[in-house]
């Protein structure tokens, strides 16, 4: 993946962590499938597993079971940091997608206890670029433009249809912190590439960069109507049939809406509001 620049990134910047893990601390740390992807290939477990066993919020956040710190978080520090999430890595900065496309970067707060220091010796893009951010970006402006399909699909499938657009009104909502429910199949990778695979006779990729690549693919092509994409995922409203499509119309549109909500949450897109200005959706 080629790491590109652009004019924000030429901002002075420099940040010089102390360790201190304060940031690990009652964060909401959402992760997105490509995040998921690397962290589970990095402990050696499924994404399903993954999702189960360490995050909240239908498998948009991670845990934070003990006193609000991060699930990773121990004595030592960050226990997966050699795979941490975009998020973390762009701390303390974060990424501003503007309307015409381009990128800025805001400084956030520190902590009140935190002892790291910020300044100018370097640049935003040098600094991405020691924390290894590149392919991170790469993957979530890949999953920016997947969010964009999902939401021209919503669009098309309720055709200013009033009783269809209240259903999707229901979906759209972001999840809540401790929500317990499970993430809809479409947006767990391994289950996903592994129907693929079984289908189309390629090999499942060992290494979590292809199989991201393979589960955005999968889903473009299931949005474009290909026949037999994906097969034999439920997604708790309904199944596929053949050609990828739900049996039920309702069913369609609350597993689109649903999943617009989930992924638009786990990308930093703020859902309710998407939902007024896409669909007209009134709260």
């Amino acid at each position: 993946m080629v790491f590109l620049s652009s004019p924000a990134r030429a901002q002075a910047f420099s940040y010089a962590c102390s360790g201190c893990s304060h940031c690990c601390k009652e964060k909401v740390i959402r992760v997105n499938p490509y995040d998921v992807a690397r962290l589970s290939s990095f402990l050696r477990i499924s994404t399903t597993e993954f999702l189960r066993s360490y995050t909240w919020a239908r498998g948009t956040i991670l845990r934070m079971p003990y006193h609000g710190n991060c699930i990773f978080r121990n004595s030592a520090g960050c226990r997966i940091h050699e795979a941490r999430p975009l998020v973390c890595r762009l701390y303390p900065l974060r990424r501003i997608t503007l309307e015409d496309g381009s990128e800025d970067f805001d400084l956030l707060d520190f902590e009140e206890r935190c002892t790291a220091v910020a300044g100018n010796r370097g640049t935003v893009g040098g600094y991405l670029k020691d924390q290894k951010a590149g392919p991170y970006l790469d993957m979530a402006d890949r999953y920016v433009k997947l969010m964009d399909m999902l939401t021209a699909a919503l669009s098309q499938e309720i055709d200013g249809d009033n009783s269809l657009t209240r259903h999707a009104m229901k979906e759209c909502v972001s999840p809540g912190v401790k929500d317990s429910g499970s993430l809809p199949p479409w947006l767990d990778v391994d289950p996903v590439v592994s129907a693929y695979c079984a289908r189309t006779g390629l090999p499942i990729p060992n290494e979590a960069d292809k199989r991201a690549e393979m589960h955005i693919t999968v889903l473009e092509e299931w949005l474009a109507g290909h026949e037999g994409v994906i097969t034999n995922l439920s997604t708790g409203r309904g199944r596929c049939d053949g050609t990828g499509k739900l049996t039920n119309e309702v069913a369609r549109i609350k597993s689109l809406a649903h999943t617009v909500a989930l992924l638009g949450y786990m990308i930093g897109v703020d859902v309710e509001e998407l939902g007024l200005e896409k669909f007209g959706i009134v709260n």
